[in-house]
């Protein structure tokens, strides 16, 4: 009965990056999953990587698979904290206003070094 009713699901967690001091690592993070909103409803996906963020609105009428990238880069040795929000609302006076996400897969990619480095 509240004016606007949510779900949240959050995913975190931390990984250690050891390397040679002060070497730049690099990694490319990618979050694939699928979002259905009716009318009524919205759904927003927040990638964030040490407060490197990236934002994806849904608006209702929405069923579609996304992607959202975000490249990471910082001097080791650090730690990578990763954290994925999903957020999901409806609209309280629509009684079939409904709005699904999810996240299919959270891959990362570690780009080689240049021969010489």
């Amino acid at each position: 009965k509240s004016p606007a009713p949510t779900s949240t699901q959050v995913f975190f967690f931390v990984l250690p990056l050891e390397g040679y001091d002060n070497e730049t690592v690099e990694i490319d993070f990618h979050v694939q999953g699928s979002v259905l909103t009716l009318e009524g409803g919205t759904a927003t996906m927040v990638l964030s990587v040490n407060g490197q963020t990236t934002v994806a609105d849904f608006p209702a009428n929405t069923d579609e698979s996304y992607l959202q990238s975000l490249k990471f880069t910082a001097r080791s040795p650090t730690e990578c904290r990763l954290s994925v929000f999903l957020l999901v609302g409806r609209d309280s006076t629509n009684s079939d206003a409904e709005a699904y996400i999810n996240t299919l897969s959270i891959d990362a990619e570690i780009p080689s070094a240049s021969e010489g480095t």
